[in-house]
């Protein structure tokens, strides 16, 4: 099947830390991605690299991705709503998230592989699935909470998990094989539309944006940071879709 191409460097001779996106993408996955290239000298043209497609006819599971990581050795994983497949630069390898998922076809929101090199998946409607160790934990099962919608996950700097979810924010700590789930529910509920809803703020606390707006974290509690402002934006430009720190302190 042939290709479209411009004149790119192989997918091996880049480091791409990750890419999550929620929006339907036709039939085409897009590698081509300006936030998965590393300092790219200033005197390569973007016309010398290359843009590759993969559609469903090469094995991509499904059209509607959600979410993309990478593994170590190169092997990007890639989460869509008809399930999660490993992809080495030629061809795409079915991955089942847990026994429940014989066929390989589990919808999945988000993926995060941690620091210690569990993978957490966020699934559409079973919650979050650890694979640690060669197993598989429902951890939302596990701390009772079921048919649970994950719309996005993140490790903060302390190797704590956060998940946002459709009931509200979860706070996952690690303990080992082990894991402790909280619900923060007070912070409100987690729309579809909200793509990037946790930003850390270097000094150990995060902000986390939900469908009632935007929260600061720190071990002195919970702030409703600039919410008055979220409100003003939905009134003006609709709702906020994702939240973004910087190093100058400013939170966008």
């Amino acid at each position: 099947m042939a290709h479209k191409t411009f004149a790119m460097r192989s997918l091996r001779e880049r480091h791409c830390p990750g890419y999550r996106g929620r929006r339907l993408l036709g039939r085409v996955l897009l590698l081509m991605l300006g936030c998965c290239l590393p300092a790219v000298s200033a005197t390569v043209r973007l016309s010398e690299y290359q843009k590759q497609d993969w559609q469903v006819e090469d094995g991509l599971p499904q059209s509607e991705l959600r979410a993309i990581t990478q593994v170590p050795g190169g092997r990007l994983l890639i989460a869509t709503y008809g399930g999660v497949a490993s992809f080495d630069g030629l061809r795409f390898s079915p991955i089942r998230v847990d026994a429940k998922d014989p066929a390989a076809s589990e919808p999945v929101n988000s993926l995060v592989l941690s620091r210690t090199g569990d993978l957490w998946i966020g699934t559409d409607d079973r919650g979050i699935i650890r694979q640690t160790a060669g197993t598989a934990i429902n951890v939302s099962e596990q701390a009772g909470f079921y048919q649970e919608r994950i719309r996005g996950l993140f490790e903060d700097s302390t190797g704590t998990i956060w998940a946002a979810t459709h009931d509200g924010i979860q706070r996952i700590t690690v303990h080992g094989k082990t894991q402790s789930v909280e619900l923060l529910d007070k912070l409100g509920p987690v729309s579809g539309d909200i793509t990037t809803p946790f930003a850390e703020d270097g000094q150990g606390g995060i902000f986390v944006l939900t469908s009632d707006g935007v929260f600061h974290l720190t071990t002195r509690g919970v702030h409703a940071h600039i919410l008055e402002h979220h409100q003003l934006h939905h009134k003006g430009k609709g709702d906020a879709v994702g939240i973004y720190y910087d190093r100058r302190g400013v939170l966008s």
